[in-house]
């Protein structure tokens, strides 16, 4: 495979469906079936030390590169790469271990940027429930006070009393005060 052929190819990888695990894997699979690539290690946790797996190999040409991971100008940690081969390759693995950087880095950037997304949704649904349930319980109150002349704080009163005689939530109990209003107009005592 030439050289813009695994470009291609890990170019392809990293703009697929694959998460960044899953990419840095497949990646790794392709340089060692295409190139000689033995590692790809992320941030060296938990992985082997580089130099001593680069030792373990026979191959009379052995390299090692380490390279950020990068998204812009931001470093996002760093990618080892080892080479061993039978055969000179010049340039071509610090070229990959280049290019692999960019590529994995580009990839954990907009997987933080997707879970990062997921999150601000989860905050703003969240947010946005709040705000309903506030809206009942005021429209609730205010019923209770114009229908009852009751005080704000014994309108919140009489809800979380009502709410805990009926094993309703209080949201519960403000949206049956709600629809009682809105069919009859009136009010009663009892409200479960």
């Amino acid at each position: 495979m030439t050289e813009t052929e695994l470009i291609f190819q890990i170019s392809t990888i990293v703009n697929g469906r694959f998460s960044f695990a899953q990419a840095t894997a497949q990646i790794g699979l392709l340089l060692e079936r295409e190139c000689g690539g033995k590692g790809l290690f992320i941030d060296n946790e938990g992985a082997p030390d580089a130099v001593d797996l680069l030792d373990s190999f026979d191959q009379p040409y052995r390299s090692l590169y380490s390279v950020d991971l990068r998204d812009g100008g931001e470093r996002l940690g760093k990618v080892t790469l080892c080479f061993a081969s039978d055969h000179f390759q010049g340039a071509l693995p610090q070229r990959l271990a280049d290019f692999v950087g960019q590529q994995l880095g580009m990839l954990l950037a907009r997987t933080r940027l997707a879970a990062r997304r997921a999150q601000l949704k989860t905050e703003i649904a969240q947010i946005e429930e709040d705000l309903a349930t506030r809206k009942v319980m005021q429209r609730a109150e205010g019923i209770l006070i114009a229908r009852r002349g009751m005080l704000a704080v014994a309108a919140r009163r009489w809800i979380a009393q009502q709410s805990q005689k009926t094993g309703l939530s209080k949201q519960d109990v403000a949206d049956r005060i709600i629809a009682y209003h809105q069919a009859t107009g009136l009010l009663e005592q009892r409200i479960a």
